[in-house]
Formats: C-alpha cells, structure tokens, sequence
C-alpha cells in the first residue's frame, strides 16, 4: 500500500504502479519455471520483486527530484498526518492530534528505516499466497500444480538461524544503523519462521487427519490473532533444531 500511494501520488506515476502489479505475475512463473526447489523458487521470486520495487521507486525519486530515502520518509509522514486528522474528527482532543502532528517527522523517520524489511516480508507472503492460489486453481481443471509435490515441506537449513540471532544482537546495539539493519533482519526472518511454522501446522492438521473446518478456523486465528501469530513463528524457529515433521512421519502432499 505504501508503494502504491508513493508511486501514484502526483502527475503521471500511475503507470510505474501498474508495471509493479503487472509484472508480479511473470517473475513469478519465471521463477518457478528456473528453480529446481521451492526455496529456491521463493528467493529468487522475492529478489526479482525487490529489484523492480527498488528502481520504480528510483524512477518516481528522479522525477520528482529527490533521494529515494527522502521519498519515502516525505510519503510516509504525509499518510501519518492524513491518518492523524482522521483521528481528530473521530474524537481525539485537538491537544493530542497536535502533539503526535509535532512527533510525524521522527514517527515517519523510525518508519522508513523498516520499508526494506517491510518490502521483503510483504514480497515473500505475496508470492507465497500466489502459489498456494495457483495450486488449488491448477487443481480444479487437473493442471500441473507449481512448486513441490508437498507444501509441508517448506524449511530454511539451520544456518539460517544464525541470521536470526544476529538481527537480535544488533536490535540491542547502540546507535541508528546496527538496530535498524538488525530489526529489518528481524521481520525478514520472523517471516521466514512463520512460513516454516505453517508448513508444520499444515502437517501436523494431515497427520492427525484433522477436519478442514477446523483447519480454517485455527488458520483464520493465527491471522487475526498476535499471540497465535507469534506461537507460529515460534513453531518454525525450534524447528530448526527439534525437526517436528520427521518426529511426525514424512510431510504429505500439499
């Protein structure tokens, strides 16, 4: 939503948006049609995205005659005032729309140093919910179905884990830098785990041949709850280290 509102605003920018969407579709097949595994699929469709979300905002930066940092810090604390006068006509004190009004510059800076974790988490989800649509499409005319034979499979090598526990201990640094880069690191990751937590939810519901309304019930908590959200991603940190889907039987078909 942030791209979109950045690369629409003003004359002639509606078209940078368009190529985004548009183009979503074909790095996403060509993706899948290169890589020989669904990680490797999954990496190389987020890096792609990345690329051309990075030069449309480039493009939209050079046009209006700024950084693209200081395009998006000025797009974000625009929609943090229009946010905040909405506030106001829903009933909050003209003293305190004025003091978050004063606080929007530092509110917009601390905000633009998470676009770029923002961006690949986002990319990441996007195209992973694109596969589980085109799976369940594919299904219905008897198509071939992207990706591997099981979903269930999902999971990132345990040195990975190794980038989660740095973004920690930058998070705790002193300074701008070392805590923004290790919070940007911290939600590419979180997101990461919460994929793999997924996956071994989604076994786990096969194994014990549980009943597709429940699953939809207990997918639909994890997506409006937070601390079921967090158990997910708890779930696909430890395991890396415990691998409950080889203690539950080999992962079923997706």
């Amino acid at each position: 939503m942030l791209l979109s509102r950045l690369l629409t605003e003003g004359d002639g920018g509606g078209w940078i948006w368009l190529v985004q969407w548009v183009a979503m579709g074909p790095i996403f097949v060509e993706a899948f049609a290169r890589a020989r595994t669904l990680e490797r699929a999954m990496a190389g469709a987020v890096v792609a995205a990345l690329i051309l979300q990075v030069a449309l905002i480039s493009v939209r930066a050079l046009e209006w005659g700024q950084s693209p940092w200081a395009l998006l810090r000025e797009g974000i604390e625009a929609a943090i005032r229009r946010s905040l006068q909405a506030y106001g006509g829903m009933g909050m004190g003209p003293e305190g729309v004025r003091r978050l009004q004063d606080a929007a510059p530092a509110m917009a800076h601390a905000m633009a140093t998470l676009v770029p974790g923002l961006f690949v988490s986002m990319d990441l989800l996007l195209h992973w919910w694109t596969l589980l649509v085109n799976r369940r499409v594919s299904a219905l005319w008897g198509g071939p179905a992207p990706g591997p034979d099981s979903l269930g499979a999902w999971g990132i090598p345990y040195p990975w884990v190794w980038l989660t526990i740095l973004g920690g201990i930058l998070a705790l640094l002193p300074g701008d830098i070392a805590p923004a880069v290790g919070i940007n690191m911290l939600l590419v990751m979180g997101t990461v785990h919460f994929l793999q937590g997924i996956a071994v939810v989604s076994t786990l519901f096969h194994q014990r041949r549980i009943r597709p309304f429940f699953r939809g019930a207990v997918y639909t908590l994890i997506f409006l709850q937070q601390v079921f959200l967090l158990g997910v991603m708890a779930i696909g940190l430890f395991d890396l280290w415990f691998d409950f889907r080889r203690r539950w039987g080999a992962a079923v078909e997706g």
